[in-house]
């Protein structure tokens, strides 16, 4: 029984032992007919490289580090809840959208929205004027330094979260990677277009033109994190 039982180890080490060296021969013949193909299997080499911080939207302390998983990204990424314009009310009552004034190529009436913000939407509304888009204009004022700060980097020549992949340490697996950024960047997005859209009908068209290249921006920089489908095929 005793060497029953060793042969069946010795089996089963051997057939592990066996399977490794076959999986490292064929990940070594795959590696050299990949470099000979003049690919690679670096991910990071793939990435572009981050501009310095003086020429980068991303740079700039408003948006640097909002990359960073904990801590060291978490005061920045606090500054910025002030954008967000909740999804739902207490009553679960979905947002009403800005999206048609761009596909109908119609003015959107904010009366819905400014009734909305009022039920609790995280925005505080002073009491309704009969004009909706100064009203919800006013509002996201409250968030004007923030703006201009960003907008103090807008014309910068590159826009790009930092720290980037290229200079971030990755997990091993991609899989496990956090991109705790990616919400704070979609909630400043609506709120940019809700600002736009109030701006615009409130007649305020400096403050709508900025809204509005600021969105631009953040997709730039977004894009720019090297999951674009054109940035691989490059």
């Amino acid at each position: 029984m005793l060497g029953l039982a060793l042969v069946c180890v010795l089996l089963v080490v051997g057939t592990y032992w066996l399977l490794n060296w076959k999986g490292r021969q064929m990940l070594l013949h795959a590696e050299q007919q990949i470099a000979r193909e003049g690919e690679t299997l670096d991910f990071k080499s793939l990435l572009p490289e981050p501009p310095p911080d003086s020429e980068n939207l991303g740079g700039l302390p408003v948006f640097k580090n909002i990359t960073l998983p904990g801590a060291e990204g978490d005061g920045v990424r606090e500054r910025l809840a002030g954008f967000e314009i909740a999804a739902k009310t207490g009553d679960e009552k979905p947002r009403p959208t800005t999206n048609p004034w761009a596909s109908l190529s119609s003015p959107v009436n904010l009366a819905r929205t400014a009734e909305w913000l009022r039920a609790g939407g995280k925005v505080r509304m002073r009491d309704a004027t009969g004009n909706d888009a100064d009203d919800i204009f006013t509002a996201l004022s409250a968030q004007d330094s923030l703006v201009q700060e960003m907008m103090s980097g807008v014309d910068r020549p590159h826009a790009m979260w930092v720290p980037s992949l290229k200079t971030r340490e990755l997990p091993d697996m991609m899989f496990a990677l956090e991109v705790p950024h990616y919400k704070h960047i979609q909630e400043m997005t609506n709120y940019l277009a809700l600002r736009a859209v109030a701006a615009l009908q409130a007649g305020h068209a400096r403050a709508g033109y900025e809204a509005i290249l600021l969105q631009l921006r953040l997709a730039q920089a977004t894009e720019k994190e090297g999951w674009s489908s054109e940035h691989w095929l490059q």
